[in-house]
């Protein structure tokens, strides 16, 4: 499914809960998870151009919002834990953007409260309108395997963005959170042939 975005400036956020465990003496226990989102710039030759990451947080079209190493601990408020600022004037044309999630917990997707995100204009936390929203705990089957998820794919064509959504869970998981090279590469490649298989680049 393809949705149009009538601006160039707008943001995804996603919104994240903990793992809830039983302790000693049946208490609950309550696990943080460390979620981060990235975003790879792809070339007409489905290449890799630019990562937006913890690494490096801006770029000439989107800015990633600081980190969230927990999620909602005091239960689900509705909120985004973690955002990309888009602005895609300045991308070039051909381009796609796809953003992903990269899960820095030794635990699947499947185990946490809530997961969920949306497309929207306005102010962060404040939408003024929202063109997407999927509930991806409810609606997406989760499995163990799914460590972390490529979300969707956006596109600038013809003065309209298009978000195209593919929330396609990947085995992917750095639980050391050293992100090194190989690791980096790894998640990359997989990010790549998932999108070469899922969706005609131009």
């Amino acid at each position: 499914m393809s949705i149009e975005i009538d601006k160039y400036k707008f943001t995804i956020g996603i919104n994240w809960g903990p793992i809830k465990e039983m302790g000693w003496f049946n208490t609950e226990q309550k696990i943080p998870v460390d979620l981060d989102l990235i975003c790879f710039e792809i070339d007409r030759d489905g290449l890799l151009v630019n990562t937006l990451s913890f690494e490096l947080e801006k770029q000439p079209w989107g800015k990633l919002s600081q980190d969230d190493m927990s999620g909602d601990l005091s239960g689900d408020d509705h909120r985004d834990n973690e955002w990309i600022e888009f602005d895609l004037e300045p991308l070039t044309y051909g381009h796609q953007l796809v953003v992903g999630v990269i899960n820095y917990t030794e635990q699947s997707l499947c185990n946490i409260t809530h997961f969920d995100y949306r497309v929207y204009t306005g102010e962060i936390n404040r939408p003024k309108e929202i063109f997407y929203y999927k509930n991806i705990k409810r609606e997406i089957p989760l499995t163990f395997d799914s460590e972390s998820m490529i979300l969707g794919c956006l596109e600038r064509l013809n003065g309209t963005i298009h978000y195209k959504e593919l929330e396609i869970s990947s085995h992917y998981k750095d639980p050391i959170g050293l992100w090194n090279e190989m690791e980096k590469s790894r998640y990359i490649q997989d990010v790549l042939g998932i999108i070469r298989n899922q969706i005609d680049m131009f």
